[in-house]
């Protein structure tokens, strides 16, 4: 009875421990995440800093800015055909048409609405990391407990 005891203690033990690396490597991932939508927002803050500095240039002076290609964008694609293109490239496209086609006030929208949602996921990942954090450790405690009972 004593080792088909320590064997299921055993084993309870391995899947608590297989379920703190799973929560680890979530946490890890949570706080890439995090890290990704902190310096998203800070690069938007320095280029919102920026626009403030230079509210006395007009909106055109930016839609021209935004629509200059470099040397590489505006030479014709010669070696894959249009058709072959990857779906990243065509969403480049894409994103560069709607930039300098788009009225400038819809685009200070568009940044106001994505700064607002990258301040709201940053929160909640780190809700979620204190939270997976908190399970984490709580696991560890019951992992200890049942290692020393055996």
């Amino acid at each position: 009875p004593e080792s088909n005891s320590s064997t299921c203690l055993k084993s309870l033990l391995f899947e608590k421990e297989m379920k703190i690396q799973q929560m680890e490597t979530e946490m890890k991932e949570l706080k890439r995440q995090r890290d990704i939508a902190q310096s998203q927002l800070d690069l938007q803050r320095k280029a919102k800093e920026l626009k403030g500095s230079s509210d006395c240039e007009p909106f055109s002076q930016v839609a021209r800015c935004l629509s200059y290609r470099t040397q590489e964008e505006s030479s014709p694609s010669t070696t894959v055909p249009k058709s072959r293109r990857t779906t990243h490239g065509k969403r480049k496209d894409n994103a560069r048409q709607s930039l300098t086609s788009a009225d400038p006030t819809a685009l200070i929208q568009a940044i106001r609405l994505l700064v607002k949602n990258q301040e709201e996921l940053g929160e909640e990942a780190n809700q979620a990391l204190e939270l997976i954090h908190k399970e984490v450790t709580s696991n560890k405690l019951g992992d200890q407990q049942a290692a020393e009972k055996v």
